[in-house]
């Protein structure tokens, strides 16, 4: 579906998010005004375009285009939807993700030197799973593949597969939310076929999401693979470290 696209780094991976927030807000709006407002509303706005003397197509194109940039540029960098508002409060899966399958495979064979008790405090507290995860993964990992046997891919493409989903997840459940308080409060027709829309859409992302984080495993296991064969001494120095600065490290029996 995607061909030979790769997302190579995470500041790649920001920028093609806010891409698609970009995109997916213009498509909003535009929805918005054809299938959502009231003929009151419409003639509002087409009156306020007519104050700007352009022709009104241009006109309100050219200020969706606008809006919908600045909004991908917000939304990406200083709100970081897919990242505090998609991950934490809906889908869930990031903390576990981290915690109970990376750090714990990561981990396998010490678990006589650590605290039991470390992989529940990084689930629960975002501080110590950032803290654990760039000491004993990501400083590891990097961003590139070379050295890692069997990896297909880079990780950040899945990443991107999977938040681009989770936007169109987000901003369909948004689109509904607004769409029901709009229909109530301006007695709007409500468009059954525009809802259903969505609703499919909400549904196939969910879909898509579960497929490409089976793939984002797989990858990531080729990454821990890779640290714990070829990364072994300077990984459990690592670990000692870290663990120890935690008052997670027991040493050895």
């Amino acid at each position: 579906m995607f061909g030979s696209f790769e997302v190579k780094s995470y500041n790649q991976l920001r920028f093609y998010l806010g891409v698609a927030n970009s995109f997916l807000m213009f498509v909003l709006l535009l929805l918005s005004y054809e299938l959502v407002l009231t003929e009151n509303h419409k003639q509002a706005v087409d009156t306020g375009l007519g104050a700007l003397h352009i022709h009104p197509l241009l006109s309100g194109l050219s200020i969706l285009a606008m809006l919908s940039g600045l909004w991908g540029w917000l939304s990406t960098i200083v709100l970081r939807l897919h990242d505090r508002v998609h991950e934490p409060w809906i889908r869930k899966w990031r903390a576990g993700y981290d915690a109970d399958f990376i750090l714990r495979t990561l981990c396998h064979g010490q678990s006589a030197n650590i605290s039991p008790d470390l992989f529940e405090r990084a689930y629960a507290d975002k501080r110590i799973c950032r803290k654990l995860m760039q000491r004993l993964f990501y400083s590891f990992a990097g961003d590139c593949t070379s050295g890692s046997e069997g990896r297909r891919m880079f990780f950040y493409t899945a990443m991107w597969k999977y938040w681009t989903a989770a936007l169109c997840d987000l901003y369909c459940l948004v689109g509904i939310t607004l769409l029901a308080v709009y229909h109530i409060s301006a007695s709007s027709r409500l468009s059954p076929s525009l809802v259903l829309g969505l609703c499919a859409v909400i549904l196939i992302s969910r879909v898509f999401m579960n497929s490409v984080l089976d793939e984002a495993h797989e990858i990531t296991l080729d990454q821990i693979h890779n640290i714990r064969t070829h990364c072994k001494e300077q990984f459990e120095e690592e670990l000692q470290g870290v663990a120890g600065e935690l008052s997670a490290w027991r040493g050895q029996a």
